[in-house]
């Protein structure tokens, strides 16, 4: 397994193969970089969180510059006065003098259709949602409404796990696989806002071998070519840029560079398969987002801000 490092340079990105026919994107990420698009967000709790977990989640948005928040609860019966009250309850102990603005719901239903049905009422840019371990038999078995919140939203997912943003000496990193397919036209834009600003972007494209030497060189160029013009785009968000090429399988090393780089934010854009293979495995987000080390945001390609690519 290779890993490559280069300094950006250049002034567009293309696929694979497409090097002579670039998609340039400055326009758009200077749009997006404008805009806020972490302004509002969805936060389901079941009541079983640590409070200290929730507060670190709400000083996490503070970083990227979120403005509401909507706590939504989810009951699997009638929703009682006291489900609201105790809400309500959490909602105000989390509030914070010149933190975001905390509103609560609360609703009885099917978790995921809930979330996602009450994320579009609410007019949120993104849903947030804290992480919790379960093996590979339940969620196979039992279900993870993680993963079907995943599955169901048009709107950005953020899974919670590490919450930190930088300070105290430490560097802040964010990690963006990417095999310059279209979802890169649909994440790029947020790796440019001023919310993901950091110390460090790693750009990481995982491979597999190539069948004969000459065409494994051939995709070896393509992909760092790629690399350096992705780079371009992003690099003024953050104090250096890494690129790294590895040959393997993305499931496996993307959570083992997150983990080797000490990553704390990983970027991903969702595919769009919807093929039995697809419904059986599970996405290479939805797998990432359980096997990362750190927080997860996932992006799917109906959530193109306004006039974006198509």
């Amino acid at each position: 397994m290779g890993e490559l490092r280069r300094r950006a340079r250049g002034t567009a990105w293309c696929r694979p193969g497409l090097s002579n026919r670039p998609l340039r994107m400055l326009w758009w990420v200077q749009e997006v970089r404008e805009e806020q698009v972490f302004d509002c967000v969805l936060l389901p709790v079941s009541f079983r969180e640590r409070d200290t977990k929730l507060k670190e989640m709400i000083a996490f948005l503070a970083h990227l510059g979120t403005n509401r928040v909507v706590l939504l609860h989810v009951s699997a019966g009638v929703v009682t006065a006291a489900t609201e009250a105790k809400l309500q309850e959490l909602a105000a102990k989390l509030a914070d003098a010149g933190g975001p603005r905390i509103d609560s719901r609360a609703r009885s239903g099917s978790p995921a259709f809930e979330i996602t049905t009450i994320a579009g009422e609410e007019a949120v840019d993104f849903i947030y949602i804290p992480w919790k371990r379960k093996s590979w038999i339940q969620r196979t078995l039992v279900g993870s409404t993680t993963r079907d919140v995943i599955r169901l939203s048009e709107l950005p997912v953020l899974v919670s796990k590490h919450t930190r943003s930088g300070g105290a000496g430490r560097r802040f990193r964010v990690l963006y696989p990417t095999s310059f397919s279209d979802t890169d036209r649909y994440v790029v834009p947020y790796l440019a806002t001023r919310g993901l600003a950091a110390d460090e972007l790693i750009l990481l494209t995982v491979r597999d071998r190539a069948p004969d030497p000459t065409a494994d060189n051939r995709e070896h160029r393509a992909r760092v070519a790629n690399l350096e013009r992705l780079a371009h785009e992003v690099q003024e968000n953050y104090k250096a840029v890494t690129e790294l090429e590895l040959i393997g399988n993305p499931r496996r090393d993307i959570p083992r560079v997150a983990r080797r780089r000490d990553v704390d934010f990983l970027i991903l854009g969702k595919s769009d398969r919807t093929d039995a293979l697809a419904a059986m495995m599970g996405s290479v987000a939805e797998e990432v987002a359980n096997s990362a080390p750190c927080s997860v945001f996932i992006v799917g390609r109906p959530y193109l801000p306004q006039g974006g690519a198509s």
